[in-house]
């Protein structure tokens, strides 16, 4: 397996969604970002000490997606993936990312081709990984397969907005709280308003409810944390 690090881009590129309209005219903060790249050669499903490496997409409401490589001979069709044109012979596919909207215990796989992340079903990966970076394949790939795993994800200074917080050796800077969601410094509210007040100029309140932002969650209180809308979108 190998993994780089490509530089900051402009998360902006990416389809906006449609719950931040940046409203009142506040100017549109900056996003720098950082993709995350990770490429594995499958021989079988990938070893659960290789999976502990990936990306966590769920950690970082990271967006990720996923392409891959296939073996001479085989074609996008057999994997349900858009194809990406030819590279030395072989196809080379984007898979979709597969809705799950059930996530409880032995709930079974969602229908149609492509990838999701399990931590649910009776036959999931690594049962027991302390992170749930389970990638799961329908259908399973031909051995040989180059699965290329790309995620992009916020890039703030230690402290400051947007940085990550989920460790206690990154605490946030004066005036900012982790969002135990994101695991993001940002700041508690009940409206925008709230997020001007705390220095977040162009940032919105998040009201959505918690199983809405994660869909792994059933919890349905609103997170109330304020979100810079680039980087949501």
């Amino acid at each position: 397996m190998t993994s780089r690090r490509a530089p900051a881009c402009a998360l902006a590129a990416l389809a906006p969604f449609a719950l931040f309209a940046c409203d009142g005219g506040l100017p549109t903060p900056a996003c720098p970002t950082t993709t995350d790249v990770v490429t594995i050669t499958w021989d079988g499903p990938p070893p659960c000490e290789t999976r502990d490496s990936l990306p966590r997409p769920w950690v970082d409401l990271q967006r990720c997606e996923l392409s891959v490589w296939l073996p001479e001979g085989v074609g996008c069709d057999a994997v349900g993936g858009r194809d990406l044109g030819l590279d030395a012979g072989r196809a080379r596919c984007a898979l979709e990312r597969l809705v799950v909207t059930d996530r409880s215990a032995g709930a079974p796989p969602p229908d149609g081709l492509g990838w999701f992340y399990d931590d649910f079903t009776d036959d999931m990966p690594c049962p027991g990984a302390p992170s749930p970076n389970n990638i799961r394949l329908l259908p399973e790939p031909s051995p040989g397969t180059e699965l290329t795993l790309a995620c992009v994800t916020p890039d703030a200074p230690t402290g400051a907005p947007n940085a990550g917080c989920a460790r206690l050796t990154e605490p946030c800077d004066p005036g900012l709280t982790c969002d135990p969601l994101r695991e993001r410094c940002s700041a508690p509210c009940t409206d925008d308003a709230a997020c001007e007040a705390a220095g977040l100029t162009g940032w919105i309140c998040d009201r959505r409810p918690r199983s809405e932002i994660d869909l792994r969650s059933r919890d349905e209180t609103p997170n109330d944390f304020c979100v810079n809308p680039t980087c949501e979108g």
